[in-house]
């Protein structure tokens, strides 16, 4: 299994702050084939000169259009992942936790106990 992890949201616990904190976990157990799929896309990208961003597409800063082809990806191969995700309300959230030394393992724990726990 492989898993991709990544989080939405930033850890400024003051109101200035982002009002939620997304930890997330993509998983598939062969990826090689979207692997695939991904690469010929950024290079046809770079061949063919549309603007790209940086060598790894990231949907808050690639183009509509290349976020698009990325989906188009993503949902023809939908069968073969999962995602999950925590959801953290961080105005309810605990201030003995609310560093992120502490608060990432914790979200990232439960998150992954929740993902692994079928195949342990």
């Amino acid at each position: 299994m492989y898993l991709f992890l990544d989080e939405s949201g930033n850890c400024d616990f003051s109101n200035k702050g982002t009002k939620f904190l997304i930890f997330g976990c993509l998983s598939l157990h062969r990826p090689f084939k979207v692997f695939t799929q991904l690469d010929e896309l950024k290079y046809d990208l770079i061949e063919n000169k549309k603007e790209t961003t940086s060598e790894y597409f990231h949907a808050t800063e690639d183009k509509q259009f290349i976020r698009d082809e990325v989906f188009k990806i993503i949902s023809r191969n939908h069968n073969k992942m999962s995602f999950h995700s925590i959801i953290l309300e961080k105005c309810k959230t605990s201030p003995s936790i609310q560093s992120i030394e502490k608060l990432y393992p914790k979200m990232l724990e439960i998150l992954l106990k929740y993902i692994l726990n079928p195949i342990l």
